[in-house]
């Protein structure tokens, strides 16, 4: 008998499960946890599960399938290292958003705008808004990674990222339209700058392994914005005086870390499974490899026309 009142899943831990863990694991997983192969699930091979009746021919069949080549003997073990769920999610970013808010306003009242250098402005033209398509890729791939994904605390993951890529995509466009900026579509569609990062997006959207969709996006693209382009423009920033872009960009930054940690988080999960480690740890090394190479590659022209910084001074 467990000495303190949860769930079944978490009856048999001599640990009471922490607010996160029951609000987030098998709350989107359907029948999965039940499944014979979950060795790990307190919940493998039990007959109770509606879900499992007739699974050929329920619509259930489909979400039941791990959509990846990668295998895992307890999918609802995962944690992800922040903790995530949506009462703290909602407080984190609600004063985040506040304080953004306030800058701008500050930004305003003191005539910031207005002195920034009309070189520094041209330059990020170039650079800023047209990011905004790019990360729009990375909620379309977080979508179906949500959507695929037979784990809850993936799941959860995953859905908090779609969230933080629209808040991306949101001050972006409030960013851009305050200095003026226009002619964004027609930049990424054709400026050869934006060809290799216009390609990357389009090919990890064409991903169907939701595992290699994480790592494409995650630790190729979203940790290859982090480590390089975000610093490039923090740089330029500086020189310029622009503070409210430093305030902004280091409110999005924290929501990038969270991606890269919570998807290294998986692919560690993931290699170290009892049953399935060694060949997970083959393929993640694979795709890390690849989406790695891609993004280093695709970003290198972004990276080096941020650290241009044509015309800053003047």
């Amino acid at each position: 008998m467990s000495r303190f009142k949860t769930f079944l899943w978490f009856q048999d831990r001599k640990r009471p499960p922490s607010e996160y863990e029951e609000v987030t694991a098998f709350y989107s997983t359907w029948g999965i946890p039940f499944l014979p192969d979950q060795e790990g699930s307190p919940l493998a091979g039990k007959t109770a599960q509606p879900f499992l009746m007739n699974p050929e021919t329920t619509a259930i069949h489909e979400f039941m399938k791990p959509h990846t080549v990668l295998r895992s003997v307890y999918w609802e073990g995962f944690r992800d290292p922040h903790q995530i769920y949506y009462k703290i999610y909602n407080q984190m970013q609600w004063e985040s958003e506040a304080a953004l808010d306030r800058v701008l306003r500050t930004a305003e009242e003191v005539g910031h705008f207005d002195r920034l250098p009309e070189g520094y402005r041209a330059a990020l033209e170039t650079t800023w808004p047209p990011l905004r398509f790019l990360e729009w890729a990375v909620v379309k791939a977080m979508q179906d990674v949500a959507h695929y994904a037979p784990s809850s605390p993936v799941d959860a993951c995953a859905t908090f990222q779609v969230a933080d890529g629209l808040r991306f995509v949101q001050r972006n466009i409030t960013y851009s339209l305050r200095l003026g900026m226009g002619g964004h579509k027609e930049r990424w569609l054709q400026d050869p700058l934006w060809q290799p990062l216009r390609r990357l997006a389009e090919e990890i959207l064409t991903l169907r392994d939701w595992g290699e969709a994480v790592v494409a996006a995650n630790l190729g693209l979203q940790k290859g914005l982090l480590q390089r382009i975000f610093p490039a423009f923090v740089t330029q920033a500086q020189k310029a005086g622009d503070f409210v872009f430093l305030h902004l960009l280091k409110e999005l930054e924290t929501d990038l870390g969270r991606h890269v940690d919570w998807a290294q988080a998986l692919v560690d999960y993931l290699a170290e499974d009892p049953r399935h480690g060694e060949a997970n740890r083959v393929q993640l090394g694979v795709w890390q490899e690849r989406w790695t190479s891609k993004a280093e590659a695709a970003l290198k022209p972004l990276e080096e026309a941020i650290q241009k910084g044509v015309g800053v001074e003047g």
